[in-house]
């Protein structure tokens, strides 16, 4: 994974600010034309999301900024100066999602710094300029905000308690105007959730509760019901609008509003997409820019929303999760998202995780976009995946490089994915292929896979062949001239930063030690075993983690290829505690 070089880097820059300026603009041009900015008499405090942190509370206090575990020094005591931040803290510095933190310390102290930071924000960007206008993190500093309202309290005089109640109305009139031109799904159900938490805990704001409640039920019942899919396909995504549900929810229960169906409905749909995503640690599958969730977080979320419900053994959401013992994999067998969701989208179709117990043995590269430009184009090719690629190619086409790889589309997707599935009394078998090599290069990419009955060996068959003669000739035309040479094909399999790889050159086979000690053996036939770098991401994370793949790679001189490979474990009687169902 290569950065950019520094006259790209300029170029971009350049390009990336004047872009943001337009957005600036247009989100000053909103805000001047609204009209329907009211005030309120009285509100309710909204619950926070989640507990605040300690530590990074005190961490703020003495002129360091943590968040989502990211530390970051900062001048004068506020963030609002320091223009060389991360990417991956804007959003949640701009979220005010360190108000919780202070709310949690809860000292004098704190609340003194958390009200400097909210009027600093004030200052600077209340009239539209700044990253965090996007409807997401605007929806996310409403709510916080409104969280702690009774924290502030305290240390408001009139002038800076009129200054809070004159902002949360006007930026959900921001909200309502704004929502619907986000093109990503998701965040348009984030926002709506936020606009009707925010609403419903003001006093004066019923209607536009119950008129942005029942545009949340139809977004619902467009594009999540009956399946609990969402068109974006990350399963973090997935617990993120779970979680929003369930608050709207509970909020509408504390204040005796009737029950609204479509939401009960997607929160149980929705959760049992989130568990048949679920590994065996109890994080998620990371696919198409979504990360991990984090194991207790996720599992809070799905015990909140009371659905007791296992998912069935089918495709959901176009994942299909194996389960044998202790081991769990999580396979895509689906298209990557396409129209606005593709600018998240990853190559990654037949890619898979793999857990076992409560350890991650096999796992994508993960989201890159929060470590900036550079970061965020590789982790989204197939080589960033679990699967098989040609030529250094991907199954699913990036659209050239434009501002930064941030909003780069998927402008080229397989056209057929298919998937069939069986299980007998040795274990449980997977068949899979896409067309996504089909157009460059004739061929059809399938993957059988099997987890045995005891979940102590994966093995797996990767097939390259041309489906016809019209398939057959445009491999030969690809070829023509090196036909001594063929194609390159390479198939990847990356560990988890914690699993220690060691190779044996004489017999290729390659033993991964787990940090509890179990070991695992890989082996394979069809091509050249080798172990080379790669990189753990997960928002989180300071900076990209090295870790390890393990590489096989062969040429295709005809137009059918077959790697056999397997995962065993060495030490199958260890450990047998069971994994989540």
């Amino acid at each position: 994974m290569l950065c950019m070089s520094g006259a790209l880097t300029s170029i971009l820059g350049r390009v990336s600010r004047l872009t943001d300026r337009r957005s600036e603009a247009a989100t000053r041009a909103v805000l001047k034309n609204l009209t329907d900015v009211r005030e309120f008499t009285g509100l309710s405090q909204l619950p926070p999301l989640r507990e605040g942190d300690f530590e990074a509370a005190r961490a703020g206090l003495s002129g360091r900024l943590i968040v989502d575990g990211i530390e970051w020094p900062i001048a004068a005591m506020t963030p609002w100066d320091d223009v060389d931040l991360p990417p991956s803290l804007d959003a949640a510095l701009h979220g005010f999602e360190w108000l919780r933190d202070f709310a949690a310390l809860g000292t004098r102290s704190a609340r003194m710094r958390a009200l400097a930071w909210v009027l600093g924000w004030l200052d600077r960007y209340a009239e539209g300029s700044g990253p965090g206008w996007s409807v997401l993190t605007t929806s996310r500093r409403v709510e916080n905000l409104m969280c702690a309202l009774s924290f502030l309290e305290p240390a408001l005089n009139d002038a800076t308690g009129e200054r809070l109640t004159a902002a949360l109305p006007r930026q959900i009139a921001y909200l309502a105007a704004a929502w619907s031109g986000e093109a990503i799904t998701h965040h348009r159900l984030r926002a709506l959730s936020g606009i009707v938490l925010a609403a419903g805990s003001l006093e004066g704001f019923v209607d536009v509760e119950r008129e942005h409640l029942v545009l949340l039920e139809r977004q619902l019942s467009e594009t999540v019901l009956p399946h609990g899919a969402l068109p974006v396909r990350s399963p973090e995504a997935v617990l993120e609008v779970l979680e929003d549900l369930i608050r709207v929810r509970d909020v509408l229960q504390v204040a005796a509003r009737p029950q609204a169906s479509t939401i009960l409905a997607a929160i149980e749909a929705l959760a049992i997409t989130l568990r048949a995503t679920q590994l065996s640690d109890g994080t998620l599958a990371r696919f198409h820019g979504g990360g991990a969730g984090g194991a207790g977080r996720v599992d809070r979320v799905l015990a909140q929303a009371r659905v007791r419900r296992r998912p069935p053994e089918e495709p959901h959401m176009g994942f299909v999760r194996l389960q044998s013992g202790r081991t769990v994999a999580v396979i895509d067998c689906a298209r990557p998202p396409g129209g606005g969701e593709a600018i998240s989208g990853h190559a990654s179709t037949l890619s898979f995780e793999l857990s076992s117990g409560r350890q991650r043995l096999i796992v994508n590269c993960g989201p890159g976009a929060t470590f900036g430009a550079e970061w965020a184009r590789s982790p989204r090719t197939t080589a960033a995946h679990n699967t098989l690629a040609l030529d250094k190619t991907s199954s699913s086409k990036l659209s050239p490089k434009v501002r930064d790889d941030r909003s780069a589309m998927l402008v080229s997707r397989p056209s057929m994915v298919t998937v069939s599935q069986a299980r007998d009394e040795t274990g449980m078998w997977l068949q899979s292929r896409h067309d996504g090599y089909l157009a460059d290069y004739g061929l059809i990419h399938e993957r059988r896979f099997f987890l045995g009955a005891m979940g102590e060996h994966i093995h797996g068959e990767d097939v390259l062949l041309a489906p016809d003669v019209k398939g057959e000739r445009r491999f030969q035309s690809r070829i023509k001239g090196s036909e001594k040479l063929g194609v390159a094909l390479a198939l990847h399999f990356h560990a988890h930063p914690d699993v220690v790889m060691q190779l044996d050159l004489a017999t290729q086979l390659v033993l991964m030690r787990l940090p509890n000690g179990e070991t695992w053996v890989f082996r394979q036939s069809g091509g050249q075993t080798e172990l080379e770098t790669s990189a753990y991401l997960e928002r989180g994370e300071a900076e990209p983690l090295r870790t390890r793949q393990i590489v096989v790679r062969a040429r295709a001189l005809t137009h059918e290829a077959t790697f056999n490979w397997s995962f065993v474990r060495a030490d199958p009687g260890s450990a047998r505690r069971p994994a989540r169902a």
